[in-house]
C-alpha cells in the first residue's frame, strides 16, 4: 500500500497543527487564574485574580498596602453587620479568606531584615485577627493599633470597590461574586501582587 503525500496535504496538516496551537494558546491566555504563587507560597482563590484586579481601590493601592504593613498595627478586626443567612455565610467565607491568606502573607513575606549574631535575618510581622458583628456602618471609630476591615454586602452596596480611610478598609460588593472579587483585590493589594 502506497501512501501519497502532496503539497496541499502538507499545508493542510501544518495549518491544522497551527490552529490547534492557537486554540490552546488562546484558552491558556483567557482562562481564569485562580491560583497564584507569591513569595514562594501558593494562594488559591474562588474567583479569577485577573477579574479581581479590575476592582477599583480608593484612595490608592499604596495607602491600603501601607495600612496592612504598618508595624504599629497589631490587630486586624473584620467587622460585619448581620443580615440574612446567605449574607452571613458570605461574611464567614470572606473573613476566612482574609484571615487565612493575610496570616500566610505575614508568615512568608518579611517586613524587613535585621542583623542578629552578625547575620542578616528576615523579620516577620505578626497580627491578631478577630471578627465582630456591628449594628450600623455609621460611626465606626478609629483605633491607633487596630486595622478595621469592614465588609459591606450586596444588600447595602450598589457598587464594587475597596476604600480606605484612617485605619479602616471598606470592602463593597454589589453582588456576591463582586464581594468575592473585592475581597481578593484587598488581599492582592496587601501582598503588593500584580498579575
Amino acid at each position: 500500500m502506497k501512501f501519497k503525500i502532496n503539497f496541499k496535504k502538507i499545508i493542510l496538516i501544518v495549518f491544522i497543527i497551527f490552529l490547534l496551537f492557537l486554540v490552546y494558546y488562546l484558552y491558556d491566555y483567557f482562562k481564569p487564574v485562580k491560583v497564584i504563587y507569591h513569595a514562594g507560597q501558593k494562594y488559591e482563590f474562588r474567583e479569577d485574580v485577573n477579574e479581581a484586579y479590575k476592582v477599583p481601590v480608593y484612595p490608592n493601592e499604596k495607602w491600603i498596602h501601607d495600612l496592612f504593613w504598618d508595624i504599629e498595627i497589631g490587630n486586624i478586626s473584620i467587622l460585619f453587620k448581620p443580615m440574612d443567612s446567605k449574607t452571613n455565610a458570605y461574611y464567614g467565607l470572606e473573613a476566612f479568606e482574609l484571615t487565612y491568606k493575610l496570616t500566610t502573607m505575614y508568615k512568608t513575606i518579611p517586613y524587613t531584615v535585621a542583623r542578629r549574631d552578625s547575620q542578616l535575618q528576615p523579620v516577620f510581622l505578626s497580627k491578631n485577627f478577630n471578627a465582630q458583628p456591628i449594628e450600623t456602618y455609621e460611626n465606626i471609630t478609629r483605633e491607633d493599633n487596630v486595622l478595621k476591615i469592614i465588609l459591606v454586602p450586596p444588600e447595602i452596596a450598589n457598587e464594587t470597590y475597596v476604600r480606605a480611610g484612617g485605619n479602616k478598609v471598606f470592602i463593597y460588593g454589589k453582588d456576591f461574586r463582586d464581594f468575592d472579587l473585592a475581597t481578593i483585590r484587598t488581599i492582592l493589594v496587601a501582598m503588593n501582587y500584580k498579575p
